[in-house]
């Protein structure tokens, strides 16, 4: 059924086409005039006509041939002219003319949004008389979409086709060329933005209130939509334009409200602000708030800070002109006199403002108000010595009385004396080792000739010593303290050593003097403060003042002899990280040698007449400080337990596993005691369920 279509079909076009046989030949007669005898004539005779006139190629359907064209002129016309009339009578007939190729193709104008029809943008649209139908792509500015799309179809050709897109602000003409130039024209002049409808960026200043506050409450009743996606909302129409806002925002320094919209909306956003920014009617309410963890007096001190100056701001803004402002002062916080006063008995704060201003000190006290971390730090010193002394040497001695006076007696002493050792009067720390001594009679009447109460020189005397002292000490001091961020800490452990200050004598009776020692009493002790500060990312930073005191020896005489070590430093740390923050390695070898001149450097006999002393020194310290951050109760509880273990294991290792009960305090414990909890732990040291924690608040 379609082959007989078909060879008509290519009949027709055949018959178009052999004209375009001789195209090399063919040239158009545009200058030359002509007059169409066109009566009520088959449109195919006329396209054969007009190809033949100008050259081009047509192609017509066979729904199209059938048509009637009729084109009646007074006189001649060019062939330009004659051209145009045949398209207008073509649109009369709702039927145009689409390029494809080299040929000119007749369509139904109402199927032209089907076909490749040319398409124009803003800026190439070129040829707007040409009754070719065409397609234009326009891009609504200012106006709504469907609102321009329905004013366009009252003026659109009854064949021409409108399709409008939403969200782009785009509508889609399809029409003949010269209709759509005379549409543009009339959009230039409605697609414009009124002075109603333009958008302007204004500021409001805010007088008594808050403008974030104010702010808030305005788009709670204005839609803040902005005006490039208002197109592409399906209610666009709905929205009415005195309550839309593209944009609002709060500048807290100069406490003022800015808002890009347009200018009814704005006059309404304004008379909306003038009427919450009024002044409040209480001048001063009393209101006691209690703090939870922060010192009333330090929290009292930064807000009475923060409220000084208000009544300067207040006067200020009485005046005609003020200096543009160079940032925010505390006191634009304020819209009244605040007062402010702690009470330390209940750590509360008592605070007279209103009720604006208290909303305000509450938002900084809660800020203030928190739980501080805590710390709980451990310390290891590590300290070991090691000491090691020879002495060996001997001394002798001579006397021979001068006169037998009794009550002036004179004697000659000769000998030597070395590097303490005496052997005139033979002390007890002199005869300490391997020690030879020999001692003659005592000469008459020589007793205290060397001192009140000493007794009688001797004839003669030899003493031989020989004394080796190891001394090796090993000391590990752990001190540990618990104490909140940004509060200094002080542990100390010692004993109150006495000390000998001096000696003064008193009179016993006729002719005795007894010696009398000043005694002074001082600490002997390890102190440690410490002041630890938790930063972002719990980095710590601790102030370290730690010193160590020891006593070394003593000395009958001269009394106990102090070592002192001590460390003040900064160190910054992570939470559970051990740090080195000093320490001491030190290697001493001395060697002495006492001697009489000369005679000291013979050899044998020399070792009779000189005393040596070998002593040799090591000692390292070390100390370490471990910062734990305690954040909770589950902190508490690991530190507890844990402590309670290294107690055990302290026990296990010195005391076989026992420890001593403690007492109670009261004839009727009390339930959920420190002595019983500790007393607990310790029977049952892997019973988590059992043991409750140290930091009960009750």
């Amino acid at each position: 059924m379609k082959k007989p279509h078909i060879i008509l079909l290519l009949i027709c076009v055949i018959g178009c086409i052999a004209p375009a046989a001789a195209q090399a030949r063919c040239k158009p007669q545009w200058r030359k005039r002509f007059r169409p005898p066109f009566q009520k004539e088959k449109l195919l005779n006329v396209v054969k006509w007009i190809s033949e006139k100008t050259c081009y190629n047509f192609i017509v359907p066979k729904n199209i041939r059938g048509k009637e064209l009729t084109i009646l002129m007074e006189e001649p016309l060019r062939l330009y002219d004659v051209y145009r009339a045949f398209l207008v009578s073509l649109q009369s007939s709702a039927i145009s003319i689409v390029r494809v190729g080299g040929y000119r193709k007749l369509i139904f104008t109402r199927n032209a949004k089907r076909r490749p029809i040319p398409l124009y943008l803003k800026g190439t649209f070129r040829h707007p008389k040409r009754e070719d139908i065409v397609t234009y792509m326009l891009r609504v500015r200012h106006t709504d979409v469907n609102q321009l799309q329905s004013f366009i179809r009252q003026i659109v050709s009854p064949n021409g086709q409108i399709i409008p897109f939403q969200s782009g602000g785009v509508i889609l003409l399809i029409d003949y060329a010269n209709n759509i130039h005379r549409i543009l024209k009339i959009v230039k002049k409605i697609d414009v933005e009124s002075a109603g409808t333009k958008e302007k960026v204004f500021m409001i200043q805010v007088d008594n209130g808050q403008a974030q506050e104010i702010m808030q409450r305005v788009r709670t009743i204005f839609q803040v939509i902005p005006k490039n996606r208002l197109r592409g909302r399906r209610n666009a129409q709905q929205i009415d334009e005195r309550f839309r806002l593209s944009k609002i925002m709060a500048d807290e320094r100069t406490n003022r409200i800015i808002v890009v919209c347009n200018k009814r909306a704005y006059e309404n956003v304004k008379g909306l602000v003038r009427k919450l920014d009024i002044p409040l009617v209480d001048g001063g309410k009393i209101r006691v708030h209690y703090l939870r963890y922060a010192k009333a007096e330090e929290v009292a001190q930064t807000l009475s800070q923060l409220a000084q100056g208000q009544r300067t701001r207040r006067f200020a803004r009485r005046g005609k002109k003020s200096k543009a402002p160079t940032g925010a002062t505390a006191a634009d916080l304020f819209q009244g006199e605040v007062r402010i006063t702690a009470d330390k008995g209940t750590n509360s704060l008592v605070i007279v403002s209103n009720q604006r201003d208290y909303e305000n000190l509450m938002r900084v006290i809660r800020s203030l108000d928190l739980r501080r971390k805590q710390v709980f730090i451990e310390a290891v010193i590590l300290e070991i010595s090691l000491t090691k002394t020879r002495d060996l040497g001997a001394v002798f001695h001579g006397g021979i009385p001068l006169n037998t006076d009794e009550q002036n007696p004179e004697v000659a002493v000769f000998g030597t004396q070395l590097a303490g050792v005496n052997s005139l009067i033979l002390d007890p720390a002199a005869m300490m080792g391997l020690a030879l001594g020999l001692r003659g009679p005592e000469i008459p009447n020589s007793a205290g000739l060397l001192g009140s109460g000493t007794p009688g020189i001797p004839s003669f005397g030899v003493l031989l010593r020989a004394l080796q002292t190891n001394t090796d000490v090993d000391i590990i001091s752990t001190p540990h303290i618990l104490t909140a961020t940004n509060e200094e800490a002080n542990i100390q452990v010692g004993q109150n050593v006495p000390f000998i200050a001096g000696t003064t004598f008193s009179s016993a009776g006729v002719g005795i003097s007894v010696p009398v020692r000043n005694i002074q009493r001082q600490d002997v002790a390890l102190t440690m403060k410490i002041k630890p500060l938790i930063n972002a990312g719990d980095r710590i930073k601790m102030d370290v003042d730690l010193e160590v005191t020891e006593i070394a020896g003593q000395n009958p005489e001269l009394g106990p002899t102090t070592t002192k070590r001590k460390i003040k430093t900064t160190i910054r740390v992570s939470d559970n990280q051990t740090a080195v923050i000093g320490g001491l390695m030190r290697d001493k070898v001395s060697d002495g040698v006492s001697k009489v001149p000369f005679l000291g450097d013979i050899p044998i006999l020399g070792a009779l007449f000189r005393v040596t002393k070998k002593s040799t020194e090591k000692q390292n310290l070390l100390v370490f400080l471990t910062p734990h951050i305690v954040s909770n109760a589950a902190d508490f509880r690991r530190i507890f337990l844990q402590k309670m273990k290294e107690r055990k294991q302290f026990l296990q290792t010195f005391y076989n596993g026992k420890s001593r009960m403690m007492k109670k305090l009261h004839a009727t414990p009390l339930t959920g005691g420190l002595i019983d909890r500790i007393v607990h732990t310790t029977k049952q040291p892997n019973n988590s369920s059992n043991t409750r924690l140290l930091t009960n608040p009750n």
